[in-house]
Formats: C-alpha cells, sequence, structure tokens
C-alpha cells in the first residue's frame, strides 16, 4: 500500500517508518513539509500522492501551553484534523488518526471505555475530543487510537526527561497520587500494523495502551533504576509528591483495552528498558 505518514518529525514516525516501509511504500512529512493547517496543500498532495492510506501523527502535545495557545492547539488538533477526514472520505483514502487518553477527566477509578463520556479537563485535551469528534463526523469508516503516554528512544517524552535529569544530576519531584499507562511507540505501531491488514477493516474509535498501570512516581523510579544501573556512577535523587489541586493533568485517565489482548509482545517494564539501552547506545 502507499501510505502517506504526517508528522513524520515525531517519536511516532520515526518509530513507524522502518516497521511500515518494509511491506508498504511510505511517504512521510513533517510539518515543513505538509503543514496540515493548509487545507489546499493537503488535497493537492492526496490528489498527486493518491495514498491508500493516511496515518495523521502529527499533533500539537504541549499540554501547558496549550492553555495559552488555544488557537494554534485547535487548528491542529481539531480543525486541520476535520479537514483531512472530510478529505479522505472525499477521495476513497482510509485514515488512521491518534488521540489521547485526555479527552477524559481522571475522576473515575474505572478504565474508560471507548463508549465513557469525555470530560476533559485541559485545553489539550478537549482539542483532541473534538479532533475525535469531527474524525467521526467525517469520515466514519476512519480509525481513532487513543492511546496513553507514549514513549520511545526519540525526541522528547517521559522516558528521555527522566534521563536527562539523571545526567544533569538535578533533584526531581514526580507526583505518587496521579497514574498512567505507559506505552510504547514500537507497541503501537504494531497495532496499527494489524489495522492496516485487517479484512474486514476495522473502523471508529478504539483504545490502545500497554498492560501495567504505574504511578508517575513509580514509572520515574523504573527508568531511573534501568538506567543507573548501565551507569554506577550516577544516581537519581526523585521524591514522591501529591499532585498540586490545580494541575490539570487528570489523575486516573486510563484506558481499557479490548483488542490488546489479541497481542503478544514483550511486557511493559522490557520494554522500557530495550528503550533506555536503544537511548544508551544513541547517545
Amino acid at each position: 500500500m502507499r501510505i502517506l505518514i504526517t508528522g513524520a518529525h515525531g517519536q511516532l514516525a520515526k518509530s513507524a517508518i522502518p516497521i511500515l516501509e518494509i511491506q508498504h511504500d511510505i511517504y512521510a512529512f513533517s510539518k515543513y513539509d505538509l503543514d496540515i493547517t493548509n487545507t489546499n496543500l493537503v488535497k493537492n498532495t492526496l490528489i498527486n500522492l493518491k495514498p491508500d492510506y493516511v496515518l495523521n501523527f502529527a499533533a500539537y502535545n504541549h499540554v501547558d501551553l496549550a492553555q495559552i495557545e488555544q488557537k494554534l492547539c485547535d487548528e491542529i488538533n481539531h480543525l486541520a484534523v476535520r479537514e483531512i477526514a472530510f478529505l479522505t472520505q472525499q477521495y476513497g483514502i482510509g485514515l488512521i488518526h491518534i488521540s489521547s487518553n485526555y479527552v477524559f477527566s481522571g475522576e473515575k477509578h474505572h478504565l474508560y471505555t471507548e463508549q465513557d463520556l469525555c470530560q476533559p479537563i485541559n485545553y489539550y485535551g478537549l482539542s483532541k475530543y473534538r479532533g475525535e469528534q469531527a474524525v467521526l463526523r467525517e469520515n466514519p469508516q476512519a480509525v481513532i487510537i487513543c492511546t496513553s503516554s507514549l514513549y520511545s528512544p526519540f525526541g522528547n517524552n517521559f522516558i528521555t526527561k527522566i534521563i536527562q535529569q539523571i545526567k544533569d544530576k538535578k533533584p526531581m519531584s514526580v507526583v505518587n497520587d496521579a497514574y498512567t499507562q505507559p506505552t510504547s511507540c514500537h507497541s503501537l505501531v504494531l497495532f496499527i500494523q494489524y489495522l492496516l491488514e485487517q479484512k474486514p477493516k476495522l473502523s471508529g474509535l478504539i483504545h490502545f495502551t500497554d498492560d501495567e498501570i504505574l504511578s508517575w512516581y513509580e514509572y520515574a523510579q523504573i527508568i531511573a533504576e534501568t538506567y543507573v544501573k548501565n551507569y554506577p556512577k550516577l544516581s537519581a535523587d526523585i521524591t514522591p509528591i501529591q499532585s498540586s489541586p490545580n494541575s490539570i493533568r487528570p489523575k486516573y485517565a486510563l484506558l481499557n483495552n479490548k483488542l490488546r489482548k489479541e497481542f503478544h509482545i514483550q511486557k511493559n517494564i522490557d520494554l522500557i528498558s530495550l528503550t533506555i539501552q536503544k537511548i544508551i547506545s544513541i547517545n
């Protein structure tokens, strides 16, 4: 298949391209090559390239800054997504779009299902929710994957941030009363590969994460312990703290994983370790 990937400089695209290009013709565009907020440019690219699928990995992901840059956030995560969904439907092109667990408030202590009510508590989550709704409305055949806490050896994610703090010998304070499901980009790419191969094709909103549920403090501890094993002269100074009452991040926005059971990949703790080893080898 001919597959167009947006957000080529992001960690998900960097993880996906080496895997998907084995079986497919991949055309990856960064924001500098294909600004998804430029509808005419997106339209002309689709007409000229004639892809079988668009994998929309482009997103505005700055949770705190989104509270200030609301217009830009909405343009990328909602309005541009709406146009991509409309155009792919118009031209008969498959679409897989990535959303976030931040569409949920995190106030309920259960795993959120695809049927649960979205109540985002920050503007980033609101923009992702609006993007989900636009895709469902404009292209009912599309797939929306709602995921959580993506990590990889590339770019800026929780693992790379913790490692940098350790290298800089800076003390850290990490919340121990908010929880997450760290999800490897590698796992998500394998799931996307599975979706591309499905007959009949799945559509609609699907939740996908790796298995473990960790507090952010537990997650940081695992990263630190794994990394420091490779560098005995380094140490990690991590203090558990309570979430701020004014926090705009959901404390328990955890997702169900109905289709995750069909996968037999490595445990999350092993994937975290492999990611850290890859980061070490790159640096």
